[in-house]
């Protein structure tokens, strides 16, 4: 389906934190998912935001993507190049991040994303294009099953200070360490979320 209106997909620039903030916001409130909660990481802000979008434009390896309509931002595409495994020469363009105002949506806005994406990939030398989704996202799931993308792996997460927990050997946390891990724990439980 090509977009009912006219569309135009750029590389995001510092200037777009704000309107990404807001996107992310609004389809994470659309879509009754409480991102800020019960996740490894929360709602970004405006200036973690410029700094990384900075960072990205230095690196080269990837980057975020922004489709605009009538000079606002109404979808984003985070995407990065890399090996397809360390051994190898391949390489591939990993969209972890796929976000369409709900306004927007149906119009083939992440299409025309998705293709520009595609392109840039090709330019790049890229020979796959991995899309990562979140288990619980139903939705964008069957959307990149209806595109072609197929299921090659299952991707788990958790805290590095949980991991380190868990994976802990005999007596190697001292009782300190552990105490430490704890009081920071309950800090991070006190600390008021906004």
């Amino acid at each position: 389906m090509r977009p009912t209106f006219p569309l135009t997909v750029r590389e995001a620039i510092e200037q777009d934190a704000e309107s990404l903030v807001r996107l992310w916001s609004t389809a994470a409130e659309r879509s009754g998912r409480r991102v800020a909660e019960n996740t490894l990481w929360g709602l970004p802000d405006v200036a973690d935001v410029a700094v990384a979008l900075a960072e990205q434009t230095s690196r080269g390896d990837g980057g975020t993507w922004v489709a605009l309509r009538d000079g606002a931002v109404v979808a984003a595409a985070l995407a990065t190049m890399s090996a397809a495994i360390p051994m190898t020469r391949t390489r591939m363009l990993i969209v972890t991040d796929l976000i369409v105002d709900p306004e927007q949506r149906r119009h083939g806005v992440a299409r025309r994303l998705l293709h520009h994406l595609a392109v840039h990939a090709e330019e790049n030398g890229c020979e796959v294009v991995m899309a990562v989704v979140p288990a619980s996202a139903r939705e964008p799931a069957r959307y990149f099953a209806k595109l072609g993308f197929g299921q090659v792996a299952t991707m788990r997460a958790m805290s590095t200070g949980a991991l380190r927990a868990r994976t802990g050997i005999g007596d190697a946390a001292s009782a300190t360490e552990r105490m430490v891990a704890v009081r920071r724990t309950l800090r991070r439980r006190s600390v008021p979320r906004s």
